[in-house]
């Protein structure tokens, strides 16, 4: 099941004030979106069924805003994973080549929170099915940065192993 967009959802009492011609706000949303996701959540699991729920998200106030899954807590504590999506321009000097969208995984039951996902789409070749590799496999300590740009395989002991490469090898 895909639901796109949870935020456009409308609520009975939406409907009926924009029906009436009120110009109220619907002060039971959160309440009834928390309620609809607790009753669904249980049935879903029992039958194996996925859900996924494309939804916006808003930065909160605090000193260190962060970005929050809109819709109020009912949508988070029955999610197993919340990935929040954001997008970076990639150009080829001034052009606009494609992007490369950063998934933050903000909640999962099955990966590492708050790991960040590259992507990198170009509009010429489509999705690079290799992207974050490189970021990955620093991070696992796979391969070490000698020298700025270049790159190179290392070993369980920290012994670099074969040819250094190039950052567009």
């Amino acid at each position: 099941i895909i639901i796109d967009s949870v935020g456009n959802l409308a609520s009975a009492k939406e409907v009926e004030d924009a029906l009436a011609g009120k110009q109220v706000t619907d002060m039971t949303r959160a309440r009834a979106m928390k309620s609809l996701f607790r009753m669904i959540t249980p049935h879903l699991t029992i039958k194996d069924i996925p859900l996924i729920a494309i939804n916006h998200t808003y930065k909160t106030l605090e000193m260190f805003s962060k970005d929050v899954v809109s819709g109020g807590t009912g949508i988070t504590y029955s999610a197993d994973n919340i990935w929040i999506l954001g997008r970076q321009q990639d150009k080829d000097g001034k052009e606009l080549a494609g992007y490369n969208f950063v998934v933050n995984v903000g909640k999962s039951r099955f990966t590492k929170e708050k790991s960040k996902i590259l992507i990198n789409v170009s509009f010429e070749n489509g999705i690079n099915r290799w992207s974050g590799l490189l970021d990955n496999a620093l991070e696992a300590k796979l391969v070490a940065k000698p020298v700025a740009g270049k790159y190179q395989r290392i070993d369980e002991n920290g012994e670099f192993l074969g040819d250094i490469y190039k950052e567009d090898d």
